[in-house]
């Protein structure tokens, strides 16, 4: 008798996980439906404020709608790979309809940065960096040591997050900035309802990390936390823009396993279960020492073919396996590559954008290296300021790859950039 097929319903998918889910071999037997969110959304609203027409629904309703998709269409399994909202509206569909899935709460208390910290301190004291709850309606903040790096206690992307230099300057941010009210409406309504004190629009200042950053990504099945792999986070030179993404990581196996440890200490502490997840690390080579920069409760997206092209497994299809309460069935190094990469093209002044690749340009691409993904993230006649970026610069594409090693990989790179005709003028 043949498996009964799963119907899975994915809230907010994102340009990864329509590219991704279009392969045969990803879906295999599941029948994925896309319940479509407005995903340009909060961009517009952090990039100007506020968009004017945004309609503050309110999640109930929201909530109401997905559990209606579920009746209509069957549904047994959800997945999210977006950070927000589509993580904590995953966790929440789940635990209504009784399917495989992190708690509500449990994600929500990774979300909100502060909360985070206070778990990481409890339960891995020693990779958590030190930190400060800062509210911008008290005027004595009480911080005697800077530079400190300064975050909103819930962002997007790495909107109003940076490093301050001295109390003037930290004053000037809690004072004049803020995360606009239309992005902060339904991530406080989450918090009342499980438990937590909405207070979303305070920053949070730590300790300034130096070393390799990297991300620790993994999964937690019935309770058992597994460790996928680590990825190299490569930055532009003298910049906290990212260059690229590299796996394996070219960190030493001990160092590896030490932040594997740490993870899996931090997930089950908090009991997060029934899901990827992904942690950003920093190591200090100087200090030998790790510290957690966040953690994210789902899992990396953008990461999931170069686990196919290195190991021999996409990480979609283990997601999904776990979102129908299946044990995925893991691989390693049995790709067709050594070493592949996530490398992201981004110019570090505003542009408009006078022309992007065509699709036959992008035939070439794939003609050559046929294990390439090409991500355009701009149309023509736009501003690269019109979408929102990491405030240092302005990412247009991405371009995955993989390779021999990392010396094939680079010249990869720097050929296909060669084949992909972006022009762009001076604004």
């Amino acid at each position: 008798m043949s498996e009964a097929k799963h119907t899975i319903l994915v809230i907010c998918p994102t340009r990864h996980d329509k590219s991704e889910l279009a392969f045969a071999h990803i879906v295999g037997n599941y029948k994925i439906i896309f319940q479509e969110y407005d995903e340009t959304a909060f961009e517009r609203i952090l990039a100007s404020g506020s968009i004017g027409n945004f309609e503050k629904k309110c999640p109930h309703h929201i909530i109401n709608q997905l559990l209606n998709v579920c009746e209509a269409e069957n549904i047994t399994a959800v997945f999210s790979t977006d950070d927000y909202p589509g993580s904590i509206y995953a966790a929440i569909i789940a635990s209504f309809k009784g399917l495989p899935g992190p708690a509500p709460a449990v994600v929500l208390g990774c979300q909100h940065k502060w909360y985070a910290r206070r778990n990481q301190s409890r339960l891995v004291p020693r990779a958590t960096p030190g930190y400060f709850l800062i509210n911008p309606e008290m005027s004595n903040q009480h911080i005697q040591t800077f530079p400190v790096f300064v975050k909103p206690v819930k962002s997007y992307f790495s909107f109003l997050a940076g490093k301050v230099a001295n109390a003037e300057q930290l004053q000037e941010l809690i004072t004049n900035k803020k995360m606009p009210d239309e992005f902060l409406y339904q991530f406080n309504w989450f918090l009342q309802q499980y438990g937590f004190e909405p207070r979303s629009s305070d920053f949070l200042a730590e300790t300034i990390l130096h070393g390799y950053q990297v991300t620790v990504e993994g999964y937690v099945y019935n309770g058992e936390c597994h460790i996928l792999g680590v990825i190299d986070s490569i930055m532009y030179p003298g910049t906290i823009s990212f260059a690229r993404f590299e796996y394996p990581s070219s960190l030493s196996e001990d160092v590896q396993n030490r932040m594997g440890a740490i993870a899996q200490q931090i997930m089950r502490g908090i009991n997060f279960n029934n899901s990827f997840f992904n942690i950003e690390m920093m190591y200090n080579p100087e200090s030998d020492e790790i510290y957690i920069i966040e953690v994210n409760p789902r899992m990396a997206a953008q990461f999931a073919d170069l686990y196919e092209k290195v190991d021999g497994l996409n990480s979609f299809i283990a997601a999904l396996d776990i979102a129908v309460g299946k044990r995925p069935n893991i691989k390693i190094k049995q790709g067709p590559f050594n070493v592949a990469a996530s490398c992201i093209m981004r110019i570090f002044e505003n542009k408009r954008v006078l022309k992007i690749p065509t699709a036959a340009d992008i035939a070439k691409i794939k003609d050559l290296f046929p294990e390439s993904r090409v991500f355009i993230c701009i149309n023509e006649g736009q501003l690269l300021s019109d979408q929102l970026q990491d405030g240092n610069s302005y990412l247009y594409c991405l371009l995955h790859l993989g390779a021999r090693d990392r010396q094939e990989l680079l010249e990869k790179f720097e050929y296909a950039k060669k084949l992909l005709p972006f022009i762009f003028s001076d604004v």
